[in-house]
């Protein structure tokens, strides 16, 4: 018994106890039906293949979308520049006087 339950031990890992149980040598051996049991290399239920693949292709459109727009922005230089960049300690301007400052600094960090 020793070496049948080492020997069930990683396929009641894929199968479940109860599955895994009733597989025998001929089952084994049956590479048709172990690919028919198997849910390893599916990674989409059947049935959501075309939902999962419009998923795809709006995050690839949304990707290009970016490195376009990224793209268009650098080459035209009509982006932001970041004059500081310490999300953590800096304060937005509050006054006028800071606005001020602020935009000095990002006219010498331009040129």
């Amino acid at each position: 018994m020793g070496e049948y339950s080492s020997r069930v031990s990683p396929l009641s890992r894929q199968f479940g106890k109860a599955q895994a149980a009733e597989l025998d040598a001929s089952v084994l051996n049956d590479t048709a039906k172990l690919e028919e049991l198997s849910v390893k290399g599916k990674l989409v239920h059947a049935g959501h293949e075309k939902k999962v693949g419009y998923w795809l292709l709006l995050c690839a459109g949304a990707v290009f979308g970016m490195i376009i727009l990224g793209g268009y922005t650098r080459l035209s230089k009509s982006g932001l520049s970041m004059v500081r960049w310490k999300p953590i300690e800096y304060s937005y301007p509050r006054s006028q006087a800071q606005w001020e400052e602020e935009f000095e600094h990002y006219k010498v960090g331009i040129v």
